[in-house]
């Protein structure tokens, strides 16, 4: 079985690293980056099969990204990552096939990756608990 190809960015060296050392055992990783705009470039040469992007990047943010990537005709899935749950539902809505909390990246990252390829949405931990949290919230 041919083992998916996954293309990653974010502008934290150390988070970089640690994705890779993540996926390295079930997946090929393509390639790295440090901001969306090099990943729009590396995701047309590479032609990964998942992108797994940081969502606040310089230059150009992940969702930014996927967005600009979509609408040149590259429906590549995109699992995002970050610290930052408070825009889950947003980003699911702009066309993320995941979202998974920074703090949840080796356990949940993975199956993260294979749900997106398969199509389907995948939430990790943290970011459900942020949407139910949210959910019950009174303003």
């Amino acid at each position: 079985m041919q083992r998916l190809r996954v293309l990653i960015a974010d502008d934290h060296a150390d988070a970089r690293r640690l994705i890779q050392e993540v996926l390295r055992s079930n997946f090929d990783v393509v390639g790295a980056v440090e901001d969306g705009r090099r990943l729009i470039d590396a995701a047309v040469q590479l032609r990964p099969d998942v992108i797994v992007s940081d969502v606040n990047m310089g230059v150009l943010s992940g969702p930014d990204a996927m967005t600009e990537l979509r609408n040149t005709g590259h429906e590549i899935p995109f699992v995002l990552v970050s610290v930052e749950t408070l825009n889950v539902e947003e980003r699911i809505r702009q066309g993320a096939k995941g979202f998974v909390d920074k703090r949840d990246l080796v356990e949940e990252l993975a199956p993260a990756v294979h749900s997106a390829f398969k199509g389907s949405i995948y939430l990790s931990r943290g970011a459900r608990w942020s949407l139910l949290f949210r959910g019950n919230k009174k303003d």
